[in-house]
């Protein structure tokens, strides 16, 4: 049976068995619900049927795709066309060597800050002495003016000797 919706005109092919006893139907287009009143079916042409559609053309096989990745020919699809990449916008070789500049002279500043201010460094964090250390770099030799010094780390005591036995 075809049926057609009130409200877009959507035609549907339902078998008669799912319609009938006052079923209402939904159209998948536009979501109207109602209740088809009856068989409505085409009009059946008075003029001869019109001649079979042309075979359809054989897909076409894009060069940068493997042919499984080629769509079916559907009845009244568009054969696919390639679509062009968007062009990149070529900013030039200038933004890069700027931002490459930039990053050296801060990583030169942040090394000549370490450098210069070691004592301050090793002083304020002193798990930093490891890595002066490691350079070559000498161990401050006193806090500067005005920071306090570390009070020093008391040796651990000697453990004492086991207890001999007694001689019998």
């Amino acid at each position: 049976m075809r049926i057609e919706c009130p409200s877009c005109q959507a035609a549907y092919k339902v078998p008669d068995t799912l319609i009938g006893g006052g079923r209402t139907v939904r159209c998948a287009r536009c979501g109207n619900e109602w209740a088809p009143g009856g068989p409505v079916t085409a009009p059946e042409p008075s003029v001869a049927a019109p001649p079979p559609a042309p075979p359809p053309p054989e897909p076409r096989h894009l060069p940068h795709l493997p042919a499984t990745l080629v769509a079916p020919e559907r009845e009244g699809a568009r054969p696919l066309e390639p679509v062009p990449a968007p062009k990149r916008a070529r900013s030039g070789w200038a933004p890069a060597l700027i931002g490459w500049l930039a990053t050296i002279v801060i990583l030169a500043g942040a090394g000549w800050a370490a450098y210069t201010y070691r004592d301050e460094v090793m002083l304020t964090w002193p798990p930093s002495m490891r890595v002066y250390d490691a350079l070559g770099l000498a161990a401050p030799a006193a806090p500067p003016p005005g920071h306090p010094t570390p009070a020093p780390v008391p040796a651990p005591a000697p453990a004492p000797a086991p207890a001999r036995p007694a001689p019998k």
